[in-house]
């Protein structure tokens, strides 16, 4: 007797039996659970890596206060021991401000400081009041520059302090400052504003001197320019031979004789050299005649 159970194709069932099954859903939930925990490791890689940067800033940051926890603390030993070296006053000075003093020193000493106090707050008081006379006067004459509309010329390098105020306070710039900022300042202006330096009143900052000034400047420097040596003819004094110089004749030297009588009548011999063939000397004087009548032979 043949079953009447339906026949079943080649190839085989078209559907899986409950074990096969079983194991598919098995390696299916293994797969799953298994991305879970990869995905998990990767959030905790990551938290771990962003906490070792933050570690890192930390200990960055830390090493950097380190430092400059150092410097400052280098700065203030440097102070203090410049502070120790000073040389202290050996008296007792104290300053006070109290109402009552018990010591006639401290009273004479309060009184000192107070003096000291007052004298300097006058000096400030001046330099602060002539500052401000200063800046006063300076505001009105660069008022009266600008309602004028001056012009300016010269080089930049070569302005005075004022001066480049002067320019600034006209382009409407901050004027503190020391010469080297307002320079700078001063030229990133016009840098940036390149159609001022073609403006009539700023066109002589950076303009070069004109042809008369430079025709002036040169005639000055040949009029300063040494002349040329000048030769002169020989004098005809110097030009005839030199003549040997004359012996000069010596002069006659007189001697006072005294008379052989021992008396007052001195008598006066010449003893200057004469020539050969001269008469003696003879003698000059009131005895003159007396000699002569003596050496004279008798008729």
């Amino acid at each position: 007797m043949q079953s009447s159970l339906p026949s079943q194709p080649e190839g085989g069932p078209s559907f899986l039996v409950p074990g096969q099954r079983n194991s598919w859903n098995s390696t299916t939930l293994n797969e799953i659970h298994l991305q879970r925990q990869l995905a998990e490791w990767k959030r905790r890689a990551l938290v771990a890596e962003g906490q070792v940067m933050i570690e890192q800033a930390e200990r960055e940051a830390a090493t950097v206060h380190a430092v400059l926890a150092g410097r400052e603390a280098s700065i203030l030993k440097y102070q203090l021991n410049a502070n120790t070296r000073k040389k202290t006053d050996t008296s007792k000075c104290f300053t006070t401000s109290a109402r009552i003093v018990t010591s006639a020193e401290g009273k004479e000493q309060a009184i000192a400081e107070a003096s000291k106090r007052d004298a300097k707050k006058n000096e400030l008081e001046e330099k602060k009041k002539k500052k401000q006379d200063t800046e006063r006067a300076d505001f009105l004459r660069r008022a009266e520059q600008e309602r004028e509309q001056l012009p300016f010329s010269g080089s930049l390098r070569s302005k005075l302090k004022a001066e480049l105020q002067n320019i600034l306070f006209t382009l409407g710039l901050n004027i503190e400052g020391n010469v080297a900022a307002l320079l700078l300042r001063i030229n990133a202006h016009f840098d940036t504003e390149t159609a001022l330096k073609q403006d009539p009143r700023y066109i002589g900052l950076f303009s070069k001197p004109s042809g008369k000034r430079k025709q002036a400047a040169e005639d000055h420097s040949e009029t300063m320019q040494p002349s040329p040596p000048i030769h002169h003819s020989p004098s005809p004094i110097h030009s005839q031979p030199l003549i040997p110089p004359r012996p000069r004749p010596r002069p006659r030297i007189r001697h006072i004789v005294q008379n052989t009588m021992h008396d007052s009548t001195r008598t006066f011999t010449d003893t200057s050299p004469r020539r050969f063939g001269t008469s003696s000397p003879q003698p000059f004087g009131p005895s003159s005649t007396q000699h002569s009548n003596e050496q004279s032979p008798s008729p």
